[in-house]
């Protein structure tokens, strides 16, 4: 059943897109293909045309053919690659859909090889000549697609790796921003600025990658500061307020508790720090709970008089290697 219902939804969107129009283009190719054969038929069998004129008609028209044929391959597997990325379960932007497009494109182009070496015996030349020829375009394109290839296999290597997918957020070379397209060259991110960047498969098959999409949760701190000064119990206090405000709080799994804890004494201030889990990772629903907690946290100190240390200013003289701190 499952099978049935993805096959309809197939089918359904190559219905409602330009799949068939873009299948369509290949029937001028299969025409140039077949009309020398029926053309080639009728002048054997039924016009009876022979000697050189028929000799002469008959390589041009199988030169028609081969030509037609090789035009078919080159264009089917174009086509079938488009029908296959849309199926349902193939993200059109993703890595598998490129390799969809490569494996056509190479089996394809490997048939009109096929076809251009058995025409290219037919019209008389020698297999070894054009086995050679073959094979000194080839090396040629491998030397001037070096960086390609390159990047191909680094395309192999985010393949068999998958450190990130489509729609998920990545830390790459510096670059802070979204997946937007996997290519064979090149991996596009759109940052957070709204611009975009293209960053090549061999460099991401090498450079460290953060997956900030594949966070299990958004771990929170805070580092409240209160003055040295003030009394012990309201530094308890203080402790209280911030264990009641984070208990249970929103977002919360019981394996990750919150934790509070008095860690900083120094001359001129007392530090609380605070380490919190939200689930799940929503960073703007996190926001919003950061906030609501910062601001509970205010009123209560407020109401219980517990003042926040001010911040240190250190100020530098030119010339002077002493330092004044003030609170």
């Amino acid at each position: 059943m499952a099978a049935m219902y993805a096959f309809g939804r197939w089918r359904a969107l190559i219905l409602r897109s330009d799949q068939l129009r873009y299948l369509t283009t290949l029937i001028f190719p299969l025409a140039a293909m077949l009309v020398p054969l029926g053309t080639l038929y009728i002048l054997e069998e039924h016009v009876r045309v022979s000697g050189t004129a028929l000799v002469v008609i008959s390589y041009a028209l199988w030169l028609i053919f081969m030509l037609g044929l090789i035009v078919v391959l080159l264009g089917a597997g174009n086509r079938v690659a488009a029908l296959i990325i849309a199926l349902p379960w193939i993200q059109p932007h993703g890595l598998d859909a490129q390799w969809v497009r490569l494996i056509c494109r190479v089996v394809s182009i490997v048939a009109s090889v096929l076809v251009f070496l058995e025409g290219g015996q037919r019209f008389g030349i020698p297999l070894a000549t054009l086995i050679t020829s073959a094979g000194v375009g080839g090396l040629a394109v491998a030397l001037a697609a070096q960086d390609t290839l390159k990047n191909v296999f680094g395309s192999i290597m985010v393949t068999l790796d998958k450190p990130y997918k489509v729609g998920e957020r990545i830390v790459a070379k510096g670059y802070d921003g979204f997946v937007e397209q996997i290519g064979l060259r090149s991996t596009k991110l759109r940052l957070l600025t709204g611009h975009q960047v293209s960053i090549p498969n061999d460099d991401m098959a090498r450079t460290d990658i953060k997956n900030i999409g594949r966070r299990p949760h958004i771990r929170g701190t805070a580092n409240i500061q209160i003055p040295s000064h003030t009394p012990v119990a309201k530094v308890k206090r203080a402790l209280e307020i911030m264990r009641g405000a984070i208990e249970g709080h929103e977002g919360m799994k019981e394996e990750f508790p919150p934790r509070v804890f008095l860690r900083d004494i120094n001359d001129t201030s007392m530090g609380i720090v605070v380490f919190y889990w939200y689930h799940p990772p929503d960073y703007w629903s996190y926001l919003a709970f950061t906030e609501r907690l910062n601001i509970r946290v205010m009123e209560q100190f407020e109401l219980e008089q517990i003042p926040f240390s001010r911040p240190a200013l250190t100020v530098r003289m030119a010339g002077n290697n002493e330092e004044l701190g003030t609170s």
